[in-house]
């Protein structure tokens, strides 16, 4: 005779108490949620009036805190200072299921499951003259989730007489690497900027322009700070500024085409 076997449940447990079960980085990073035990009591709250202060210094400028059927969502402020793995206290009082009040908790802050990959991007000029300052950017970088990005450059495939000089300029580099195009010869070359966010996922690209021996003037379009409105009928002028090749300032720059 066949006896009945036991089956493991597989439902989720069932608590009477109502307390804080978990937080979690939201994919964004800039957020927190913390799941309770059981639904919860849609009240107004404050992020003061349920975490401990030292939690609370660990949330930057003004975070705020709202409640969902079953979570808090920790929205933190700006200069926010927590890491993953720091504890978050959360105290008893405020939220309440049923009327029953919480009870508090210490919570260890957890990765999310999918967080939003942070993309590095260099941008620069595609060509570089003799005796010029060039600069390759990093500052079009995202994902760094509400952070600074740690920015690492390095010369992939370079050709230099000075190679002590370029690899000091990209150790000194942070959003930014400038250098004299002297250090540089004639030809390709390509750097690769490496940025790494607060959860320690990293991005790499690399950007390749040509050093070329012409001597050509530096044209540069500004750029308004804010939006331009422009009719169909209305007319717009550019007025670009025009610098002389930094190896010989006495050019005389007479037309512009």
């Amino acid at each position: 005779i066949l006896q009945p076997t036991s089956v493991p449940s597989t439902l989720a447990p069932t608590y009477t108490n109502l307390f804080p079960v978990s937080a979690i980085l939201t994919s964004t990073l800039v957020a927190i949620e913390i799941q309770f035990s059981r639904n919860i009591d849609q009240t107004s709250i404050t992020c003061a009036s349920t975490l401990s202060s030292t939690t609370l210094e660990l949330l930057g400028e003004s975070p705020s805190c709202t409640l969902g059927e079953s979570a808090m969502t920790i929205i933190m402020g700006a200069g926010f200072k927590i890491s993953i793995n720091d504890t978050l206290e959360v105290i008893s009082g405020k939220i309440t299921s049923d009327g029953s009040q919480l009870n508090g908790k210490n919570l260890t802050l957890s990765l999310p499951t999918s967080p939003l990959p942070p993309q590095a991007v260099i941008t620069g000029k595609s060509y570089i003259s003799p005796c010029e300052t060039f600069t390759l950017s990093g500052i079009y970088s995202t994902g760094a989730g509400g952070k600074t990005f740690r920015y690492f450059w390095e010369a992939v495939n370079i050709s230099s007489s000075a190679i002590d000089s370029v690899n000091d300029a990209l150790r000194n580099a942070s959003t930014k690497v400038s250098m004299s195009s002297d250090l540089l010869e004639r030809g390709s070359h390509t750097f690769r900027l490496n940025v790494i966010n607060w959860i320690n996922d990293t991005s790499s690209t690399t950007f390749t322009f040509e050093k070329i021996n012409e001597l050509s003037p530096n044209v540069i379009f500004p750029t308004p700070t804010d939006e331009i409105v422009i009719k169909r009928t209305s007319g717009i002028n550019f007025v670009p500024q025009i610098n002389a090749p930094a190896c010989n300032s006495s050019i005389s720059l007479f037309e512009v085409t």
